[in-house]
């Protein structure tokens, strides 16, 4: 949740500020933006800040949350759980808009259709945003068995589906319930389009899965596999949660 509140207003902020070069200002709410465009009509350079640039930056975050991961996945710190999180929730973003857009008037599908991009276009640009997810969660399969290192100094290869469970499956589908109700009663603001682009999470997780088969036993450096929760990232998610939901209730223009 914390990555998930963390890319979503990177990315809806960045869009804002692509608008700011066409002169027009926006609003970033808990539950996306708005952009305050009533004077004049929307023109293709606006369009293509806003939902090529904007939008793109998400792919550009993945670049840099994945990087972060890569320096601290050995650590048992539980950090890095946000980086990894961050990493797959920002191509996700990217590629869902791409998948989505494809066959719907949502962010990118607005691009698509504002420059005339024929249909046998957008169905390819869609077949090839359903690969990277499929692609994302092989890449990201040996990153999540990895993070196990938090818990175990050695982890059978029988035991990983049980393990991913808690670690992936879990927190997706608690995670999904959350962003759910986070944007009551706004939730079908976007005609639920935008919740669409989010579960094509569902894709890289399935991927994960099934890509586990081929994986073998992992031994960890570790000296103990002592398993503790951790209260300080469960107190700073409710503290982020509630600033987020209740700062942004009215919108912040800029």
């Amino acid at each position: 949740m914390l990555a998930y509140v963390t890319v979503l207003i990177l990315t809806n902020s960045f869009s804002i500020l692509m608008a700011n070069i066409e002169g027009v200002n926006g609003v970033l709410y808990y539950y996306g933006f708005d952009v305050l465009n009533f004077d004049r009509s929307w023109s293709k350079e606006l369009t293509f800040l806003v939902f090529f640039f904007g939008i793109g930056f998400s792919f550009a975050l993945g670049l840099l949350f994945e990087r972060l991961y890569k320096r601290i996945r050995k650590h048992t710190s539980h950090r890095k759980m946000f980086f990894l999180w961050g990493y797959i929730i920002s191509f996700t973003y990217f590629f869902g808009n791409v998948l989505v857009g494809a066959f719907f008037y949502f962010g990118i599908g607005v691009l698509f259709e504002t420059f005339s991009i024929p249909v046998l276009f957008r169905i390819i640009f869609g077949v090839l945003a359903l690969g990277a997810l499929i692609y994302l969660g092989i890449y990201s399969t040996r990153g999540f068995l990895i993070s196990l290192n938090s818990y175990q100094t050695f982890i059978e290869r029988a035991e990983f589906t049980w393990f991913l469970k808690a670690q992936l499956l879990y927190p997706f589908i608690i995670g999904s319930v959350l962003i759910v109700f986070l944007k009551i009663p706004h939730h079908n603001d976007f005609f639920m389009l935008d919740t669409l682009v989010w579960s094509t999470m569902i894709v890289p997780v399935v991927a994960i899965f099934i890509y586990l088969k081929g994986k073998s036993s992992i031994r960890f450096k570790r000296k103990n596999s002592v398993i503790k929760i951790f209260s300080i990232p469960i107190i700073i998610f409710i503290i982020v949660m509630l600033i987020y939901r209740i700062g942004l209730i009215n919108g912040l223009e800029f």
